[in-house]
């Protein structure tokens, strides 16, 4: 997890300035990460880490959905930036494929890892079309914060799609029918509105006669409010931030630099605030 945060905040933070220095820690991270094996070098699966007296070689093969989407977008802020041109990273070497090494600039790596880290993430953290979290939700074994992992996954899938639009179609159609799922489990709890952790109906009975607290809530409403992302431009950054004075602290800027969108960005904030009023009425 400490990994993928430092990966992921390299990774936005060389979108958003454009320093070649962020893109050098992201990608030598990003190897490591695949050297010692948190990234599977073949499956693309993300393990849950490892301990450090023993050199994080002693790896936990459990996923969550929280690392891989976190890892997930952060390769795509790279992916945007490095497919811009010009390209500050024209001069730079991108060696995060561990033995194989390929110049920057519009080079097809980040892109590949794009692809398969996505591929991953579909292939085991959705379930008939539903966001699931694999290594507990089987028999209800979440902890509390585990249940909030899945709101995590789908807001960092929405940045995604923003951000290297051609995954757009297939993160959407996913994006939806996980909120129609989630929105469905929300009729619960003495309130009779209160929502389940679990929006799969094979895991649902089992799971969510005991679930539905607040972080069930706040997962729920991640889910249905996801769906903005795709009427809304994506995060600035320092270049475009001027061209998007609706979406000032980092809002919309589009899925490349310039173009924002202060409509797209104002539905987002509307939509919050509609969502978070949502929320509050659940436990009249």
């Amino acid at each position: 997890m400490s990994n993928g945060c430092f990966f992921n905040l390299a990774a936005h933070l060389f979108r958003y300035t454009g320093n070649t220095t962020y893109f050098a820690t992201a990608d030598k991270t990003f190897s490591w990460m695949q050297k010692i094996g948190f990234i599977d070098s073949k499956t693309w699966a993300i393990y849950d880490g490892g301990h450090v007296q023993n050199n994080c070689t002693d790896i936990n093969k459990a996923q969550f959905t929280y690392p891989s989407a976190l890892i997930l977008q952060g390769a795509a802020f790279i992916y945007n930036q490095v497919s811009v041109a010009p390209n500050p990273c024209s001069r730079l070497i991108v060696s995060n494929t561990m033995d194989e090494q390929q110049t920057g600039g519009n080079s097809p790596v980040w892109k590949t890892n794009l692809d398969n880290l996505l591929d991953a993430i579909l292939k085991y953290s959705f379930k008939d079309g539903v966001a699931f979290e694999p290594a507990c939700e089987t028999g209800g074994r979440c902890t509390s914060d585990m249940i909030a992992f899945k709101g995590y996954l789908l807001r960092f899938l929405g940045t995604t799609a923003q951000v290297a639009p051609y995954t757009r179609d297939k993160i959407k159609s996913l994006v939806t029918s996980t909120a129609k799922a989630a929105a469905a489990h929300c009729s619960g709890g003495s309130s009779g509105r209160a929502c389940g952790f679990s929006w799969l109906e094979s895991e649902s009975r089992k799971s969510n006669a005991t679930t539905d607290g607040l972080g069930e809530q706040l997962t729920s409403l991640a889910a249905v409010e996801s769906l903005l992302f795709f009427d809304a431009s994506g995060p600035v950054t320092n270049a475009t931030k001027d061209s998007a004075p609706a979406a000032a602290g980092g809002g919309g800027g589009g899925g490349k630099p310039g173009g924002g969108n202060p409509s797209g960005a104002g539905k987002l904030e509307m939509g919050s605030l509609m969502m978070v009023a949502g929320l509050f009425f659940l436990f009249l």
